[in-house]
């Protein structure tokens, strides 16, 4: 049986960054995945400020590199409502997940991980063991292997449920010849959840996500947003998939099992946003699972770990209770014309770039919440107003 360190299973971002940083800090690692790199990902592939931060500190990474377009220009839709257009936002970078994975990936095993391809079966108290029999011990085990964690159901024996996960369906389509570089959100392409439309060298990534509870017909939205924003893509084949979307695992691990990224259900549940998220709970899990090693307790990597996690559980919690004005039919169309005013358009960029974290925007957000139900009950008054009016005499 072989034996490392950590064994990391899954080599996205959650992964390699918790390989990242153990091998910084010294401990041999091994890297399972159950593909062989590059390969393709259900991803709109937007690296925010906030991700880039980590990954020239983990990676040495460099915002110029030919992975990323680099745009400044964002548009927000409420369907045809143009809601908001900024060409000076702060800086975003556009990435094909294929090439930006497999970077991380590469860039591991030049630190000296050792890379796997297999897919896990069984997880002992300290023995991975893959599907073709291959087997590995561990001191602590380390699960970034995504929303349908093998790590979570078999070492830990639960995951989030799909009725609590986003669906989302996406298309790479050519780039149009006129192309002003500017990332395109839709938040009534999809219920609970918002369209996308973001450039690369030398493609569009387009596509929809939102709660699956919330939308039963998926496909539907996505062949309406996929024609109009780009009619001439209805060849090209749709990728779907469930992803985390609010509803994180609230005790992600056990003893010297963790798990992180997807894996945990660490997404944003206002913007989508996974890939910030999944980089920082990779480190904390690599400088975890140091922690416990160098104490000699591998056993307590999880406590270890839990307490790193606190604040960006915290997050999440305020999050989820913004994401409920955000998206529930009561206060959305107030919110859009928040957003219209630039009021809340400002502050998605600045939690976007990484400047503002969700408790500071829950104080400024829910101080309005008075404001913000009276002109809920103004705009249904008005649009009951214009139906009566419209209505046939």
């Amino acid at each position: 049986m072989e034996r490392a360190d950590v064994i990391v299973v899954g080599a996205g971002p959650a992964g390699c960054a918790a390989a990242a940083q153990a091998l910084s800090l010294g401990l041999s690692v091994t890297i399972i995945d159950k593909f062989a790199f590059p390969r393709d990902k259900l991803c709109g592939g937007l690296v925010t400020g906030r991700s880039m931060k980590i990954l020239q500190d983990l990676f040495g990474v460099q915002p110029d590199n030919d992975l990323f377009l680099k745009t400044n220009h964002i548009r927000l839709w409420a369907g045809e409502r143009e809601l908001a257009n900024k060409p000076s936002a702060p800086s975003m970078y556009m990435t094909m997940r294929k090439r930006f994975d497999h970077a991380l990936m590469e860039h591991c095993e030049k630190l000296g991980a050792f890379i796997i391809c297999g897919t896990v079966d069984e997880i002992g108290p300290a023995y991975v063991k893959l599907r073709d029999s291959r087997q590995f011990a561990f001191d602590v085990l380390i699960g970034a292997d995504g929303a349908n964690s093998a790590v979570a159901r078999l070492g830990l024996g639960m995951q989030v449920p799909k009725s609590k996960m986003a669906f989302g369906l996406e298309i790479e389509a050519p780039r149009p010849e006129v192309d002003d570089n500017a990332i395109e959100l839709d938040l009534d392409a999809m219920s609970w959840g918002y369209g996308w439309s973001f450039p690369k060298h030398n493609s569009r990534t387009i596509g929809v996500g939102g709660l699956h509870s919330k939308n039963p017909d998926a496909k539907q939205s996505m062949k309406s947003y996929r024609s109009k924003m780009a009619p001439q893509s209805h060849a090209i084949a749709e990728k779907g998939a469930f992803l985390p979307f609010g509803s994180f695992l609230r005790t992600p691990g056990k003893n010297r099992i963790i798990v992180a990224g997807d894996a945990a259900g660490l997404v944003d549940p206002i913007t989508g946003e996974g890939i910030a998220l999944a980089l920082e709970s990779g480190a904390l899990a690599g400088k975890a699972a140091h922690d416990a090693i160098s104490r000699g307790v591998p056993s307590s990597a999880y406590k270890s770990y839990k307490r790193s996690l606190s604040n960006i559980h915290r997050d999440l919690r305020y999050a989820k209770v913004l994401r409920f004005l955000m998206f529930h039919w009561t206060t959305r169309e107030t919110v859009h014309n928040a957003f219209a005013r630039s009021s809340v358009t400002d502050i998605y960029l600045e939690l976007l770039s990484g400047g503002v974290d969700y408790p500071t925007i829950a104080k400024r957000v829910l101080r309005k919440v008075p404001i913000l139900m009276a002109r809920a009950l103004k705009d249904r008054s008005r649009a009951s107003i214009n139906l009566k009016n419209k209505a046939p005499k």
